[in-house]
């Protein structure tokens, strides 16, 4: 999982322009690792339901309320992540790389 980043409009009148590469398909893995993320932007309107996502776009309108959640892309693995030990997944876990979750989904391994 990539870098997360919300920023709440607090005053209408503000737009967003922004463009990313690596968009649609993560960077890939190798010798067996998942593919990685892949960077964009979620934008939640203030009292509406639902999202927009978008890799690229231009002045787009901003109200007060408004939180765009900018998501970067992390890099593809190496490895078959099943043949990761359970030592070296706790260590991830401890230093913030991963969560037990994701140990468990991703890994197969319950911490």
């Amino acid at each position: 999982k990539g870098i997360e980043l919300d920023y709440r409009i607090l005053r209408d009148g503000w737009w967003l322009t922004m463009a990313y590469n690596r968009s649609r398909r993560g960077p890939w893995g190798l010798e067996g690792g998942h593919n990685g993320s892949t960077n964009h932007v979620v934008v939640r309107r203030a009292g509406a339901q639902g999202e927009e996502r978008y890799s690229a776009c231009t002045a787009l309108p901003l109200k007060s309320g408004d939180v765009i959640k900018v998501l970067t892309a992390n890099g593809g693995g190496y490895g078959d992540p099943h043949k990761r030990g359970a030592a070296q997944l706790r260590e991830d876990v401890r230093n913030g790389y991963i969560t037990p979750t994701q140990a468990s989904e991703v890994f197969g391994v319950d911490l």
